[in-house]
């Protein structure tokens, strides 16, 4: 299953068919296939959401939702690729991955949007080398550009409000809804830009670039579909890290790569 809500791709009762080489891609050495599994839907998110940020080496990304399934590829992602990362998180869990997948700040969304606000800014403008005056730091701080994969009724809001002035929200999150207040969006002159899933080409890119830079994808498994229950317990307490998976089959699990090589 994947994350596109609603059979809006054309699937129906959430049942996805393969279609054969022509959408599918090789999994290179050094990528298992447990930590393949995830990056066909949540990989190819992040890294779709990453790239369309735009932005430079050393510039800042916000990510609200950094320390989720999709959120701790992004902050990896952007890390290796010379981006300077702000993970904005309101579970312990996930403030704990974000801190371990290597954002250079991190900051409790639970502290409410004027505090997040707040440190953020200091963050940027301390790494820029620049005097922090609280008075004007609304104005003058934020980074560059904000993914946001939080579905959190003030998550867009929240990713605006830490973006600087003529920055860019790349919405990822897919809530019924999307409420932005004005004062985030029309005073600041904030673009927002939606964006799901990578091509094919984008795709292979990624793999690529998971192999070479030494992506970390955590995964906790469960063995057996007997565990889909508790599987889903897990998923639904908050206190998950990374993403999940239902083994199935562990001999395929172990010996796959010599069973499609054969």
């Amino acid at each position: 299953m994947c994350g596109i809500p609603l059979g809006l791709c054309g699937s129906r009762r959430g049942v996805c068919r393969v279609r054969g080489s022509r959408t599918s891609t090789v999994i290179p050495e050094g990528v298992s296939l447990l930590a393949a599994a995830p990056l066909g839907c949540a990989g190819r998110t992040a890294w779709r959401a990453v790239k369309e940020a735009g932005l430079q080496p050393g510039q800042w990304l916000g990510i609200v939702g950094s320390g989720g399934g999709l959120g701790h590829l992004a902050v990896q992602f952007a890390t290796k690729m010379g981006l300077k990362v702000v993970g904005i998180e309101a579970r312990d869990e996930g403030l704990q991955l974000t801190r371990e997948m290597g954002a250079d700040a991190v900051v409790d969304a639970r502290k409410g949007k004027d505090e997040v606000v707040r440190e953020v800014g200091k963050a940027v403008l301390e790494d820029d080398g620049k005097d922090v005056d609280h008075n004007g730091l609304f104005a003058t701080g934020g980074v560059d550009a904000t993914v946001n994969l939080s579905d959190a009724d003030d998550a867009a809001g929240l990713a605006c409000a830490i973006t600087k002035m003529h920055g860019l929200m790349v919405q990822v999150a897919q809530p019924l809804e999307v409420k932005i207040p004005f004062m985030e969006l029309i005073l600041r002159d904030v673009r927002i830009k939606g964006s799901l899933q990578c091509s094919g080409e984008e795709s292979e890119e990624l793999l690529k670039f998971v192999a070479e830079r030494g992506v970390k994808v955590k995964m906790t498994p469960f063995y057996g579909l007997d565990q889909v229950e508790e599987l889903e317990k897990v998923v639904s307490s908050g206190k998950l890290q990374g993403r999940a998976a239902i083994i199935v089959d562990p001999h395929q699990l172990q010996h796959g790569k010599e069973m499609v090589r054969h």
